[in-house]
């Protein structure tokens, strides 16, 4: 291995790297030639085994590491106890650990948070996308957050049976003046209007350090989402991005009309299912629209009057007027045709 390398993807199934494998890069990992930042083993059957090998890299002091991706890799207990244990030493550089779609479950997370806890743990993104976390591992990890040492800025629970209980235990964690988390992802984990609650309770109560909330593909009413909508006003807070895509209890008519109250700048908000129901907004969207491209057409016309004035001989091609009317057309903040509704601010 050449040793200003600082990158190594070998993410693909048919890479099969195993604990063997994990070994000979433990090896290259101590070397103190080794300049290898980030490391991506997606997709291998590295288990518990090859994890503790390469845990055992981690805590070199020669190990310059700082990003270690192994989802669907088959991490278990066993090998959460292992990177614990790496992201405790003093001489860790792990910023990003990514273990999405291993059977961590609850006692994982514990023991993962517990390295989170120690002081030497630099760690600033934790990715736990599908990996069975329920109550016992929301609470663990809101201890972790709740530290004042915590560095983390990045939090993925991704498809996890939160449910409204681990939710509000995630919350005590989020409502805590220690906690420093910048995104916060929980999309598809069977959070209800008592979960939004809680969430809602604990950033008004903190004016969180949080930059962007994605609650896509939850159970959630119009009147638990809209505790957290009412607080984008608020100065105090820096929330940039607010995603509520596909709550199918969320509907087009409940969003604000932003023609009478202001988007805050920098802020895409991402609404629900459009179902039947119209809204306002679309027939002024439509009318742009429309106003648009018969300006266009306006000028088309124009344009060909003015060439068949000087020629008789030849029709002039309009297709890059069309394709320009096209492209006008499709501009649009609001997509009609779809299920989804968008607002975007793009003021920056």
């Amino acid at each position: 291995m050449h040793w200003g390398v600082h990158t190594v993807n070998w993410r693909h199934l048919g890479c099969e790297v195993r604990e063997e494998g994990c070994a000979s890069l433990v090896s290259a990992l101590r070397l103190h030639l080794s300049h290898l930042k980030k490391l991506d083993l997606h997709g291998n059957d590295l288990e518990d085994s090859g994890v503790k090998l390469l845990s055992d890299g981690l805590g070199s002091s020669h190990c310059k590491l700082e990003t270690l991706r192994l989802s669907g890799c088959k991490v278990r207990e066993k090998g959460c106890a292992a990177l614990a244990s790496a992201l405790m030493l003093t001489p860790s550089a792990l910023r990003e650990l990514e273990l999405n779609f291993n059977h961590l479950e609850d006692s994982g997370v514990k023991l993962l948070s517990d390295g989170l806890g120690n002081p030497h743990c630099k760690l600033e993104t934790l990715r736990l996308r599908w990996c069975g976390i329920r109550d016992e591992g929301c609470a663990s990890l809101a201890s972790a957050l709740m530290l004042n040492h915590s560095h983390l800025r990045e939090l993925d629970l991704s498809v996890n049976d939160l449910e409204d209980s681990g939710m509000k235990l995630l919350s005590d964690g989020l409502g805590n003046p220690q906690c420093k988390l910048e995104t916060l992802r929980l999309s598809s984990c069977k959070i209800g209007d008592k979960g939004c609650a809680s969430l809602a309770s604990a950033l008004i109560l903190n004016h969180s350090h949080l930059r962007e909330l994605d609650l896509s593909r939850n159970d959630l009413h119009y009147s638990a989402v809209k505790l957290l909508s009412d607080q984008l006003a608020n100065p105090l807070w820096r929330l940039e991005k607010l995603k509520y895509r596909h709550n199918i209890h969320f509907k087009a008519k409940h969003v604000s009309n932003p023609l009478l109250t202001p988007i805050p700048s920098g802020l895409d908000l991402y609404f629900s299912a459009l179902g039947e129901t119209k809204y306002a907004l679309d027939t002024f969207v439509l009318y742009c629209i429309c106003f648009v491209a018969c300006a266009c057409a306006c000028v088309l016309i124009e344009q060909c009057m003015f060439f068949s004035f000087f020629s008789h001989t030849y029709m002039v091609s309009s297709d890059e007027n069309e394709d320009y009317v096209h492209n006008m057309t499709q501009q649009k903040y609001v997509d009609t045709c779809s299920s989804n509704i968008s607002f975007q601010n793009h003021g920056h």
